[in-house]
């Protein structure tokens, strides 16, 4: 365990807490969210707090986290969520958890070769592939996130092509 404290001339000890630990505090009790707008972030941490909590939504990730199969060509529209708690986990393990769900969702979205055919007198030697990405973020509620969102907080992991 970390001593956060520090001496003072009275021979007390005085708490000292870093921005990062009252991010990470504010975040585990819901006074912010993942979802916390950058206006807020520098108002309640000042102007640099916005590095830092993107670092905390990253450690906090990893601790108490999911990850998020995302579509990259359809803004980023949801897929799937894979839960995790403090692990790392291998593109394996990824790989067969996402699969089924995304061989569900490219036959519900009719990503087939009639889609993807550019037109009747052209011929297509390799059919045309998506690209879907993984992310790791804190867990949540990510159905309605759009591409910024990803970009801004969330921890790039692996992409893949369908």
């Amino acid at each position: 365990m970390i001593d956060n404290t520090i001496p003072t001339p009275s021979g007390r000890k005085a708490l000292r807490f870093t921005r990062m630990e009252d991010i990470r505090r504010d975040l585990l009790s819901g006074v912010i969210s993942v979802r916390t707008s950058l206006e807020e972030i520098e108002g309640r941490y000042r102007s640099d707090g916005w590095l830092q909590y993107k670092r905390v939504l990253r450690e906090v990730g990893y601790d108490h986290g999911c990850l998020v199969l995302v579509d990259d060509e359809n803004d980023s529209r949801f897929v799937a969520m894979m839960d995790h708690f403090g692990r790392d986990i291998p593109p394996e393990e990824v790989a067969g958890f996402f699969s089924s769900h995304l061989a569900d969702y490219v036959s519900r979205e009719g990503m087939n070769a009639e889609e993807a055919a550019p037109g009747d007198n052209v011929v297509q030697l390799r059919p045309r592939k998506r690209r879907f990405s993984v992310y790791r973020l804190p867990y949540g509620d990510y159905l309605q996130a759009t591409t910024d969102f990803y970009e801004e907080r969330a921890e790039f992991l692996w992409e893949t092509w369908v």
